[in-house]
């Protein structure tokens, strides 16, 4: 049996390239990017460590709230 700690985490983003340039200086690794319109990225997947994974889509920004928990080890953060 494998167990699996958290869902991957999928963003929509109105900047799509200054989150993967954001997160790749905050120490995530650029695992791939799939090209969209004129040669700028439609989708990012960024990895901190194993199932620390984000997936961003490049989309219309529109209203919101949105929540993120975090986990250091056996602590925990909301």
């Amino acid at each position: 049996m494998t167990k699996h700690n958290a869902p991957a985490i999928n963003w929509s983003i109105w900047d799509l390239t200054a989150t993967q340039t954001l997160y790749v200086h905050a120490g995530l690794v650029n695992l791939a990017a799939i090209p969209g319109p004129e040669n700028t990225p439609a989708l990012v997947h960024l990895r901190r460590a194993k199932y620390q994974d984000i997936l961003a889509t490049q989309e219309t920004a529109v209203g919101g709230t949105a929540t993120a928990s975090f986990s250091a080890g056996a602590v925990e953060r909301s």
